[in-house]
Order: C-alpha cells, then sequence, then structure tokens
C-alpha cells in the first residue's frame, strides 16, 4: 500500500508540473501571439510608410521633369534674345554707318555748292553792290530760280545784259559739272 500511495504522489506531482508546464506554454503562447500582432502592426504601418516614400519619390521626379523642361525652355527663350540682340547690334551698326556716309556725302554736297556758288560770284560780280541769290534758278538742278537784285541807279539795258550774262555762266557750269544729289531713299 506503501508503494501504491508513493506512486500516487509521484503521479500527482508530475501531473502537477505538467499543468504547471501547459499553464506556462499558454503563456508563452500568448506572448508570442501578442509579439506576432505587434510585428504584423508594425509591419503595416511600415508598408505604410513605403507607399508614402513611393508616391513622394514618384511626384519629385515629376516636379523634376517639369523643371527640367522650363529650363530647356528658358534656355531656349535667352538663346532666342540673344541671338535677337546680335541682329538689333548689326543693325545698329549699320544704320550707324550709312548715317556717317550720309553726313559725309551731305558735306561734300555743301562744299560742292559752296565752290559753284563762288565761281559763280567771281565770274559774275554783282552791280552797283546788287546781292545775288542762286538758290531758285530754272537753270540750276532741282528747279530753282536765279534772282539778282540790282540798285536803283541800273538801268533795263544793264539789268537784261546782267541776267542773260550770269544766265549763261550758270548754264555753262551746270552743263559741264552738275552737282550730284542723292535722295535719302537713294541713300539707304
Amino acid at each position: 500500500m506503501q508503494i501504491l500511495f508513493s506512486e500516487c504522489d509521484a503521479a500527482r506531482e508530475r501531473i502537477t508540473d505538467l499543468m504547471l508546464g501547459t499553464e506556462v506554454c499558454e503563456r508563452d503562447r500568448e506572448f508570442a501571439a501578442r509579439g506576432l500582432e505587434a510585428i504584423e502592426t508594425r509591419l503595416v504601418e511600415k508598408a505604410k510608410e513605403l507607399a508614402e516614400a513611393k508616391s513622394r519619390i514618384t511626384s519629385m521626379a515629376t516636379d523634376g521633369a517639369v523643371l527640367v523642361e522650363r529650363a530647356c525652355q528658358s534656355l531656349l527663350y535667352a538663346s532666342r534674345v540673344r541671338i535677337a540682340a546680335e541682329a538689333r547690334e548689326r543693325d545698329i551698326a549699320r544704320l550707324e554707318a550709312e548715317r556717317d556716309d550720309a553726313i559725309s556725302r551731305s558735306t561734300s554736297l555743301e562744299e560742292t555748292v559752296r565752290k559753284l556758288r563762288s565761281r559763280i560770284e567771281s565770274l559774275n560780280p554783282p552791280l552797283n553792290g546788287a546781292t545775288m541769290d542762286v538758290r531758285s534758278s530754272p537753270h540750276v538742278e532741282g528747279g530753282r530760280n536765279l534772282r539778282q537784285p540790282l540798285g536803283p541807279e541800273t538801268t533795263d539795258d544793264e539789268r537784261e545784259g546782267a541776267t542773260s550774262t550770269t544766265t549763261s555762266t550758270i548754264t555753262a557750269l551746270t552743263t559741264t559739272s552738275p552737282p550730284r544729289t542723292t535722295s535719302a531713299s537713294q541713300r539707304v
């Protein structure tokens, strides 16, 4: 009997140990379940973060493409502006050269007119202190008239003689060496 009681006590102790082990295993299983749940939660959060990062990267790539396109357009516009500025500078230089040439021609024409007037005055001195105006003579190029005011002491014969002499002199000068005139449209 004593042996049976001893075996019963041993069996009871093993049952108790098994129950305790079962409780420990249950606690471990619950702990492991909670750990897996936490890991799953963290994985879901990481997946959301990755999706947000992917979205940001896509948005940044789109913005970068837009910025590159705008930069290319700005470079193209700057190139066109530079080309236009260079063309404008060439036009300005050409116009300045034409202006200088026109001024030079005008100066030359003025000098020619001055020499012509001097020659006319030297060939036809005024009578009795009268002045001579060759700016409107029909014989001078440009359809101008020649008026030679004479003093009160001149007679009709003197006036007619002076007029015919002056007219013939101007005709000869303009026929042999007419001054060249260049219009503004021809100079340009």
